[in-house]
């Protein structure tokens, strides 16, 4: 709060300090978050309303907000009542996120959106579009994919076989760690297959389709960014 008095401030510096405050360092705090985002908007707004890091930040707060009132329970035990309170919230991020990508056009904008679009979804052009921005802006982003990836779930929008399919297209994607999705498609698939009572995460890498999945992941990987040994445990 006291940060936010110094009108001064570059747009950018707020950014990095109220963005990674409110919105990483205080994500599993909801009370404190929007105790704290609700003394922080309106100096925002004062000082850097004309700014797309402001409406970035205020999107992002949004979002957060929109999936306290949802909950993480099944979409079964979810009541109207939340589901209201979460696609009002998310109106408000998808607006403040469209004018912070009017004024200028930020990789944390598209990436947020994504999250709108999850929640919220106007269609699966709509998703793509935002896909394709944070793309553009970063060619070897992780997060991007995985983001459409979390929308293509067949527990979201989707269904296994779109999950597999935009897990093999990224096996020609030589940018960044883009080839590693059809690994996570996996994984993400075993946690589900368990959660849903099919069996366990175990059973499911076992068999010997998904293991060749991963094995051609990696290897794909590995060819294009020898030298990126980090991942090496992973495969282990």
């Amino acid at each position: 709060v006291e940060l936010l008095k110094d009108w001064r401030l570059p747009a950018p510096v707020v950014h990095d300090a109220a963005y990674t405050w409110l919105i990483n360092d205080l994500w599993g705090a909801p009370k404190l978050r929007k105790y704290t985002y609700d003394r922080v908007e309106p100096l925002l707004m004062a000082g850097w309303g004309n700014t797309a890091e402001a409406h970035l930040i205020r999107g992002g707060y949004y979002i957060q907000y929109a999936w306290d009132a949802r909950g993480g329970g099944w979409a079964s035990t979810v009541t109207d009542e939340q589901w209201r309170l979460m696609k009002e919230r998310l109106g408000i991020a998808r607006e403040s996120l469209e004018r912070s990508w009017t004024m200028k056009p930020l990789l944390d904008t598209a990436l947020r959106m994504q999250w709108v679009e999850l929640g919220d979804s106007r269609g699966r052009k709509e998703m793509e579009r935002w896909y394709k921005n944070a793309i553009e802006l970063d060619p070897g982003n992780y997060q991007a994919r995985m983001n459409k990836l979390n929308w293509i779930h067949e527990k979201w929008h989707g269904s296994v076989k779109e999950m597999l399919d935009f897990g093999k297209e990224c096996l020609t994607d030589t940018n960044g760690s883009a080839a590693l999705t059809l690994y996570e498609v996996q994984f993400e698939l075993a946690k589900y297959h368990q959660l849903r009572g099919r069996g366990t995460e175990a059973e499911y890498l076992k068999q010997p389709a998904v293991w060749r999945d991963v094995k051609l992941s990696f290897e794909t990987f590995f060819a294009a960014h020898p030298n990126e040994t980090g991942w090496r445990h992973n495969y282990a």
